[in-house]
């Protein structure tokens, strides 16, 4: 359960300038940015405590249960306005790219709000957690679990206020792991409840451990609040926002966990890093099986991004170093995003909400003030091996329709970016909308929004929104991408839903096998699609204008690995020369061809 933080205090430090329109890229014209390093202070290692879902009875527990306490914001820090920069910011173009695949319902109202909701997706197997359960569901939606937090992580002494869950499937180790919070204040208690799957199966054993995570500065003590969750082959790493028990902020801590020995139910030794001057971190999901970094980044305010690199993960003491990286100016929201019945849906501050990091390119994104509305915005940065050499802005775009707010972003195997979001307004509740850009549109440009669900309810009263939702690609082909995200019930609650989608490439254009089409030919139909490869197997609709005279089937498969295929047609006898229109639908592109059929 998040808090409302804006950033954020930071030390003066070089940063990575752009140059021209969008940044060079070139490690070798950019030299090692100026940075701050910290490196580890504190150790302590954990034991595990085995769990076996087989044992849950009922497997499937939906209970209701209404949990009163929330925690409330602490503290409001400034936000460094910086020197307003007039670097470019693309905008949601009017071309489409979503093409939609699996879709089906998570986890419904649970008594907390708002859900945090985030998923992982595995070869087999989908992991959902919100506030405050965890559910396990086959690929095609079939529900295998659902328990409370409280139940799953039961037997191990945490408390009954758990929060803001996190899961990832780390691709590396081929586990799921589930990262949870505990707090209380009486006594004092910051834990992070973690569980790790004993194969790429989530069902059957767990590995848990219970691990400390509250600070104590010169005698004040300080929890953890806000996770962010991400890994590389080494290492799983864990952050958060230091809030003091009764008052105070201590920056973001850094848990770095070797992941090689709890993937097997060995013991948890973690070292624990702090920047006092930093807030509201998120760690990238790093799925290469060499990177040997791990990167988070944080908003630091109007002009710049605080970029994180953690090294040495293994070692007696490993390192976090951080630098700026300028991006175009922006600004956090300065009102909540509007909604139906004089509702209002609270949807956070101006803090990134997830990373996602593949080939040296980084992508994030967060809330902006858009004109007195709230924006999205989202960025790539290449990471071009930082601290070795700077990181530098590639391309910034914005969402902008109505109140476009709670942006999860994620990036695939060909480059290509999608982005998932809130869509409200005053006639709009809370629509579940998403937008793509293939990797060769012009820098910045991304589609125009596809509606995924639309809310039931319109009368959302519970105000918060979020405070995250997630958005990962799929392992088994590294293009698809997978989301979780929220939208209003029929009962004016929340409840998530669990859904797929690629960012299909634009039709180039339609071709047929002859110039002249007569009664009774035999000919053929192909699709070409633009630029380059696509790598899924997709379904090409079609429709004819006039079925009678020439017949189409309702679809075929653009193959794997190809940028073209097509259909046979037969064209039957007709008694004078009629035209004839065929428009193909790949994802949201179309295209047509009028050709004649003679006699």
């Amino acid at each position: 359960m998040s808090t409302y933080l804006r950033l954020m205090a930071c030390c003066a430090m070089g940063t990575a300038l752009l140059s021209g329109s969008w940044a060079q890229t070139d490690a070798k014209t950019a030299p090692p940015a100026k940075s701050t390093q910290i490196t580890a202070s504190e150790t302590a290692t954990f034991q595990m405590s085995p769990i076996d879902t087989a044992n849950f009875f009922p497997a499937i527990d939906n209970t209701y249960r209404f949990v009163p306490k929330q925690p409330k914001n602490p503290v409001q820090l400034p936000e460094l306005s910086g020197i307003k920069n007039k670097l470019p910011v693309g905008q949601q173009q009017d071309f489409k790219r979503i093409g939609e695949g699996t879709k089906f319902p998570g986890i419904a109202a649970t008594g907390w709000y708002p859900p945090d909701c985030d998923h992982a997706v595995g070869p087999n197997h989908i992991v959902q957690v919100v506030n405050s359960s965890i559910a396990i569901y086959q690929r095609n939606g079939t529900q295998d679990l659902q328990q409370t937090m409280s139940t799953f992580y039961s037997g191990m002494g945490a408390g009954t206020f758990l929060f803001d869950p996190k899961v990832i499937y780390d691709r590396v180790k081929q586990r799921f792991v589930v990262v949870c919070l505990e707090q209380a204040n009486s006594p004092t208690t910051s834990k992070l409840l973690i569980a790790v799957s004993d194969d790429s199966n989530p069902n059957g054993t767990w590995y848990r451990y219970r691990v400390e995570s509250k600070l104590t500065v010169s005698g004040v003590e300080y929890w953890l609040d806000y996770p962010g969750f991400g890994y590389n082959k080494d290492a799983w790493v864990i952050t958060g926002n230091m809030f003091g028990f009764s008052s105070g902020f201590a920056g973001v801590y850094f848990v770095i966990i070797p992941s090689a020995t709890p993937s097997t139910g060995g013991a948890m030794t973690i070292k624990y890093l702090r920047d006092s001057t930093g807030a509201s971190a998120q760690v990238a999901e790093m799925i290469s099986a060499s990177a040997d970094r791990i990167y988070a980044i944080s908003r630091e305010g109007a002009t710049s991004m605080r970029l994180y690199a953690l090294q040495s993960l293994t070692a007696a003491t490993p390192t976090v170093t951080f630098a700026s990286v300028t991006v175009p100016s922006n600004a956090s929201p300065t009102v909540d995003a509007a909604s139906t019945n004089g509702r209002t849906l609270d949807s956070l501050d101006g803090r990134l909400f997830n990373v996602y990091w593949r080939a040296g390119r980084l992508v994030t994104a967060h809330n902006v003030d858009n004109s007195g509305a709230v924006g999205s915005k989202w960025y790539e940065i290449a990471t071009n091996n930082y601290p070795s050499a700077s990181a530098a802005t590639l391309q910034t775009g914005l969402l902008g329709s109505s109140h476009s707010h709670m942006p999860a972003v994620a990036s695939n195997l060909n480059g290509d970016i999608g982005v998932v979001y809130t869509l409200s307004s005053t006639s709009i509740t809370a629509n579940i909308s998403g937008a793509g850009r293939y990797s060769s549109d012009s820098p910045g440009a991304i589609s125009i929004g596809y509606g995924f669900y639309g809310s039931i309810g319109d009368n959302y009263a519970l105000g918060r929104w979020g405070d995250y939702f997630g958005l990962e690609t799929d392992p088994n082909d590294d293009i698809t991408f997978w989301a979780t995200a929220m939208r209003v019930d029929a009962a004016n609650n929340w409840t998530t839903e669990i859904f797929s989608f690629t960012v299909t490439p634009p039709i180039n254009y339609l071709a047929l096998s002859k110039s002249k089409i007569r009664s009774g030919d035999s000919f053929k139909l192909t699709c070409f699609l633009t630029n380059y490869s696509y790598k899924n197997n997709m379904p090409v609709y079609l429709t004819s204008s006039n079925p009678a005279v020439v017949p189409v089937p309702s679809s075929f498969a653009m193959p794997y690995i190809q940028y073209r295929a097509g259909a046979g047609l037969i064209a039957n006898r007709v008694e004078k020369t009629t035209p004839v229109t065929i428009t193909a639908r790949f994802g949201e592109s179309s295209k047509s061809i009028t050709f004649n059929v003679q006699p």
